[in-house]
């Protein structure tokens, strides 16, 4: 990497006035607390017929948001995403020759519960959706952070600095001198919320353990410097 670099930036260097760039990269990465349990919720029907696949799946969707009555939540919390029909093909046996036709429809729907950590009442949630719909509904808890802006910030700032020490040690390695900075610019990031499957719910009578864990932050920055010859 240190090769690719020095050839970069001696390619950079003006003939005569020996000014050029250097472009270095830094990371930065800090852990937080995630605030809020997201409940994603995927409702998928297949029928010969579309509207049946649809009316099931609204089926499925009421019996949700009287669950959440039940618990003396707001049903409003449901937050309704994708939905989708498409068709579905089975491979079917004439006469020894194996053909795919169209088999039905499967509608698709997904959907969003987020509540705040803290309180212990998104796993009374998850139990109760578990329980009540067993067929046709697929749920899972995301831990996120609601509110990133500081802490992305905090990415930054570390980010920066790891960028520039590893400028100074570039500069110094190849005799030259920074005069500044030409450009900052942020590369994406990453932030993975932790996830945890319907698989976490435990046999009758017992509640998921689902305790969430710290999350990560990671902000890369590439930063272009403006340097001499010395």
């Amino acid at each position: 990497m240190l090769s690719y670099l020095c050839l970069e930036v001696v390619e950079a260097m003006d003939a005569e006035m020996q000014f050029g760039k250097m472009t270095v990269t830094g990371e930065g990465t800090v852990s937080v607390a995630p605030d809020t349990a997201q409940i994603d919720i995927a409702i998928e029907v297949r029928d010969g017929d579309t509207s049946k696949a649809s009316s099931a799946v609204s089926r499925l969707l009421d019996r949700i948001r009287t669950a959440l009555e039940e618990m003396k939540l707001d049903p409003a919390i449901l937050k309704l995403r994708s939905f989708a029909v498409s068709p579905y093909y089975e491979n079917f046996n004439e006469a020894g020759k194996i053909t795919r036709r169209l088999a039905g429809y499967s509608a698709r729907q997904e959907a969003r519960i987020a509540l705040p950590l803290s309180s212990d009442i998104y796993l009374s949630v998850f139990d109760s959706l578990t329980r009540k719909c067993p067929d046709h509904v697929s749920l899972s808890i995301s831990y996120v952070l609601e509110n990133s802006q500081d802490k992305e910030r905090e990415a930054l700032r570390i980010a920066a600095q790891d960028a520039l020490e590893s400028g100074k040690t570039l500069a110094s390695a190849l005799h030259v001198r920074i005069l500044g900075i030409d450009s900052v610019s942020k590369d994406g990031g990453s932030y993975n919320p932790i996830n945890q499957p319907r698989a976490v719910m435990l046999c009758e009578g017992r509640s998921a353990n689902a305790a969430p864990q710290d999350l990560e932050i990671t902000i890369p920055v590439t930063v272009v410097f403006r340097i001499v010859a010395e």
